[in-house]
């Protein structure tokens, strides 16, 4: 189904809970949302969608949600199919109001946020895509490398202040991001299909997040950043060690390769059409001492527990290149499609000109 058929133009919030195997983090997630402070004039309701999960997130949501006795729609809905796209499309087909908040299912709210989310965007329409300041809980310490890695998990500020985010970050996390329905069936009319690879069950590959922030920039919406937004993003023990930051990072370069076509379109800068003249031009910016710390970090460092970032960045930079070889059979294919988009946004420019 499409995101045409999903646009339903009504004033509130629809927050939408993506699970997969949630049973430990989901009581913690839906008690924060039951303490919603809301104004009674704003309509909200909270859909949680179990997504191909083989525990019992579905019955224990719903056990849960009914210790709190508060008048706010509620519902299970079922996604057989795996993958975070199937499961917020599900939700959206299953949910109302023209704001929505992907709520991940170890995120804790705040009291006033989705109050603040929805007086923010009332205030300002070309906000399209809004996200706040996620802070780090866990049951253990968290380890003295982490804040040089925060953004990667979801956590710390998105922008030096409040208002609209860095245009060379561009993006917002996904993790209580805040979206107007609205722009899904203008994606889907400026002809935006999803490039990238869904995140399944166990596994770390994403960047759909930040695809839907490069694209709805395209479109002309601001990326809004507010610190009034506040959450605890919770992680498990295991979420915070060094091979885990390593997996995570892989995961999110495999998207980036992809994700880099986007934000050149938003800055205007010209795309190569062969594959060959991109390689030769991303060779250009890697001196030989750069390409060797590439592979030294990547297949011999990585594997000891040194704790510094610039490890991390040689890693990242060769996913990256692995990303660029391996699409080296599809690249006709994927250049056609980001040509497409940049005409769409030539013509985009053009019509808010006049």
């Amino acid at each position: 189904m499409g995101f045409k058929e999903l646009s339903k133009m009504e004033t509130g919030v629809s927050i939408i809970v993506c699970c997969y195997n949630s049973v430990p983090r989901l009581p913690a997630t839906l008690r924060h949302l039951a303490g919603q402070i809301v104004s009674k004039h704003i309509p909200w309701e909270v859909v949680v969608v179990n997504n191909n999960s083989s525990d019992d997130t579905a019955s224990v949501a719903n056990k849960e949600w009914e210790k709190y006795n508060i008048p706010v729609p509620f519902k299970v809905v079922e996604e057989s199919t795996p993958g975070l796209s199937h499961a917020r499309e599900a939700g959206m087909r299953n949910s109302t109001q023209e704001l929505i908040i992907f709520c991940d299912d170890d995120n804790w709210l705040e009291p006033d946020y989705v109050q603040n989310a929805v007086d923010i965007m009332a205030a300002n329409h070309s906000i399209g895509i809004l996200g706040g300041l996620n802070t780090p809980i866990a049951d253990v310490e968290i380890p003295s490398w982490f804040h040089n890695f925060s953004d990667g998990y979801a956590c710390g500020p998105q922008a030096a202040q409040d208002g609209p985010v860095d245009p060379n970050r561009l993006y917002i996390t996904g993790a209580g991001m805040v979206i107007r329905r609205k722009i899904f069936a203008e994606l889907d009319a400026f002809g935006f299909k999803s490039q990238m690879l869904d995140r399944k069950g166990e596994e770390l590959s994403s960047g759909g997040d930040t695809e839907l922030c490069f694209a709805t920039a395209i479109l002309g919406y601001e990326l809004y950043y507010s610190s009034k937004l506040r959450l605890f993003h919770y992680m498990d023990e295991k979420r915070l060690t060094w091979s885990y930051l390593i997996k995570l990072y892989k995961g999110h370069m495999k998207s980036y390769y992809k994700l880099l076509f986007y934000k050149r379109i938003y800055h205007g800068t010209p795309l190569n059409k062969s594959w060959t003249k991109e390689t030769i031009d991303r060779i250009k910016k890697e001196s030989a001492n750069n390409a060797f710390a590439m592979v030294y970090h990547s297949y011999v460092k990585d594997k000891t527990t040194v704790k510094d970032v610039y490890n991390i960045e040689r890693i990242n930079e060769m996913e990256v290149w692995k990303a660029h070889f391996n699409a080296r059979n599809e690249y006709k294919k994927l250049i056609s499609y980001f040509c497409k988009i940049e005409e769409a946004a030539k013509r985009k420019k053009e019509e808010n000109r006049w």
